[in-house]
């Protein structure tokens, strides 16, 4: 197979290119064609790997066994004298589109393989279009999570997914939102699970000596010359350093662990926005006397650093984007080097069961807690010995859950399907069909197996629990009263919805759950913020955020305006049903339990509730209970009234008149509108 891909690569730094790398390494291995299209050349200098002269074959590799080979091709750099336009700009989606094109076409490509939406796969749709090579897109989690929130952007990125031959996603979560966007089902794939490449992380790797260091160009704040003694305890971070990433709590830690006397090294292959406040917060910490600071280096180079380490750290905390989850911490285990690692990162990991404290890593609840991280620390550099322990039992888990030629296998199957060639891999939709097919022969499901049925069987599971006498009648009605059903099952259980709906107002549709109504009214409004309608719902707000990158203070919003997004909705409830959507519902099988959900709805209470339904354009849905005072400040944001206003509105209506009230109020009304504004839901004018 020839495959274009089209994205990072070294000497970017960064887990999308460390991902690009070794999967076009592991496929040229294989014996396919790898042609990298990449902007790599130009990226910003705090991201850039630093490459020396032996790295040079390694940025192409030829496996001459098999006859793979990976084959990269840089566009010409923006310059002035040759590319100057107005408003001036990079141009990276024309000159990526422009020379992947020319690969395609001379090469002979089979596939085309985007993987970012910006500007990668932008540039891919355009080359797609313009060969007729197919194309495969897959997202990284700041293009889900941060760009597509932009109407601008996300109009864009949510017509490339659509027209795209195949979609990469990594979870049925997110399966799910690219179905709300449009994208047919049966275009969506899971990729297989990234596996580090074993044979060059592992624990027999050279560590870092000192000549290496040296030519790494790694330096000491306060002295370029010096060089330090590895045999002392040391400690070490890489990867971008970030408020986020725990580099600062990092720094707090170990300047205590300082104070009391304890010797060690601390070494921070790191780089990045925020590198020189780091560089600062380090000599600020009197940390700079054992403190080496060494540039990225390429991704095969990096286990060198890791063994020259007696623990490697992975602080990552309170982070913005949910989905992300990083390989750092399995590169550290595959190396058998003591990881040190946040509890928020160890939950989200695949193998998180495998994770126990102070046996196979250590971890840290909240790096944020310096005391509680000097006290992982501590231990490292006052038990070497046992820190190295530690790490070879952290190594047995890499030696269960890497594999990495069955993952190069697992992507050459994948790339062979979108391909059009002959293989067993399976999309999303049937994936869930077979596992529907199952359930319902082993629950002797009939008429649920129809089109509709699938649907609501996949959003819905419960609610033939709940209507058990009329679901396969009415199920049956629906579908006879709808010709035309859509493919996208967000959209025919909304319809589905409506429709139970309106014969629960016509008298008749009939439940012996009390809550069935307010259950049904629920998650039809669930159901309408979680797919695009028509046009995608359009931009979310009629004006333009005046607080764009200012801090939200309340000296900044006293003027200005709070707006609502058009794309929120309101729905009145008598039950409080919010449990009954984040309880479990199945049994130890996996599959929906008719006792649970019956024992689950005999249980709500009735009690008026209000839920806010908000639909974000890269389609988070989200739903908030509030109160009637939170309802009350809702309708108040219309971009009508400033901040200071509507404070004075809702004091006269609580009977508010001490200063000491009114200050409360308005620090209570910050921190409603910070959360609003957090979270999407307003903006100011």
């Amino acid at each position: 197979m020839k495959i274009c891909f089209i994205g990072k690569y070294p000497p970017i730094q960064g887990g999308v290119s460390m991902h690009n790398y070794w999967t076009a390494y592991g496929l040229a291995e294989r014996g396919h064609e790898l042609y990298v299209v990449t902007n790599a050349d130009e990226v910003e200098a705090e991201y850039r790997l630093h490459l020396g002269q032996e790295d040079q074959a390694m940025m192409e590799p030829v496996f001459a066994a098999s006859g793979g080979r990976v084959k990269l091709f840089m566009p010409e750099r923006t310059s002035d004298a040759r590319m100057k336009h107005i408003p001036t700009g990079p141009m990276f989606v024309t000159k990526l589109a422009s020379l992947a094109t020319q690969v395609i076409r001379q090469c002979g490509c089979d596939l085309i393989y985007a993987y970012y939406f910006e500007p990668y796969a932008v540039a891919g749709h355009l080359a797609a279009a313009w060969t007729g090579c197919p194309l495969v897109v897959r997202n990284a989690g700041s293009d889900l999570e941060r760009l597509m929130r932009m109407p601008d952007l996300g109009t864009s990125y949510k017509e490339i997914l659509k027209s795209a031959g195949g979609v990469l996603a990594g979870g049925k979560k997110i399966a799910d939102r690219y179905v709300g966007m449009g994208v047919a089902p049966e275009r969506i794939y899971s990729p297989a699970v990234f596996s580090v490449p074993t044979m060059v992380f592992n624990p027999d790797a050279p560590p870092l000596d000192q000549k290496t260091l040296a030519a790494w160009g790694g330096f000491q704040l306060n002295d370029h010359d010096s060089i330090p003694d590895l045999t002392k305890p040391t400690l070490g971070i890489y990867g971008k350093v970030g408020q986020f990433k725990g580099s600062f709590d990092l720094v707090s830690a170990l300047a205590c662990l300082k104070d009391e006397g304890l010797d060690f090294n601390f070494l921070a292959m790191t780089d990045g926005r925020e590198f020189e406040q780091f560089k600062a917060a380090i000599e600020e910490h009197d940390l700079a006397d054992r403190t080496w600071l060494l540039p990225f280096q390429p991704h095969w180079q990096v286990p060198r650093f890791i063994r020259a380490c007696t623990a490697v750290c992975f602080l990552e905390r309170d982070f913005p984007i949910a989905i992300h989850t990083p390989t750092i911490p399995r590169e550290i285990l595959a190396c058998g080097t003591c990881l040190i690692l946040s509890k928020e990162i160890a939950d989200k990991q695949f193998y998180q069961d495998e994770l126990i404290d102070q046996e196979n890593l250590l971890v840290v609840s909240d790096p944020k807690d310096h005391q509680d991280l000097a006290e992982a620390l501590r231990c490292v550099i006052q038990n070497p010995d046992r820190a190295g322990r530690i790490g070879n039992k952290g190594h047995l888990i890499s030696e269960q859950i890497e594999d990495f030629p069955e993952y190069a296998r697992q992507m050459e199957a994948l790339f062979q399907r979108l391909a059009g060639q002959p293989s067993s891999y399976q999309s999303f939709a049937e994936l869930d069909e077979a596992e529907f097919k199952a359930k319902v022969n082993e629950e002797a499901v009939s008429g649920s197996a129809s089109p509709a049925g699938q649907a609501i069987h996949q959003v819905m599971p419960w609610l033939r629990f709940l209507i058990p006498k009329q679901f396969e009648t009415l199920l049956a009605r629906f579908e006879a009263q709808h010709a035309c059903l859509s493919s996208n099952y967000f959209e025919l259980a909304y319809d589905f919805c409506r429709f139970l709906e309106s014969r629960w107002a016509a008298q008749q549709l009939y439940s012996d759950a009390p809550a069935f109504e307010s259950i049904l009214r629920h998650q039809r409004a669930w159901l309408s913020v979680s797919f695009d309608n028509g046009v995608g719902g359009g931009r979310p707000f009629a004006g333009v955020n005046q607080l764009y990158q200012r801090q939200l203070t309340w000296e900044a919003i006293h003027d200005l305006k709070p707006l609502k997004s058009c794309r929120t909705h309101l729905e009145k409830l008598d039950y409080d049903v919010i449990s009954f959507f984040t309880q479990p519902l199945e049994n130890d099988q996996g599959n929906i339990s008719g006792q649970a959900v019956t024992e689950l709805v005999a249980s709500l209470e009735k009690q008026p509730t209000l839920v806010l339904f908000h639909k974000t354009p890269n389609l988070i849905s989200r739903e908030i209970k509030v109160n009637r005072t939170a309802m009350e400040l809702l309708d108040l944001c219309n971009g009508t009234r400033a901040t200071n206003v509507i404070c004075e509105m809702l004091a006269r209506r609580l009977g508010l008149r001490t200063d000491q009230e009114l200050a409360g109020l308005r620090t209570n009304l910050l921190a409603a509108l910070q959360q609003l504004y957090r979270d999407g839901i307003i903006i100011f004018c």
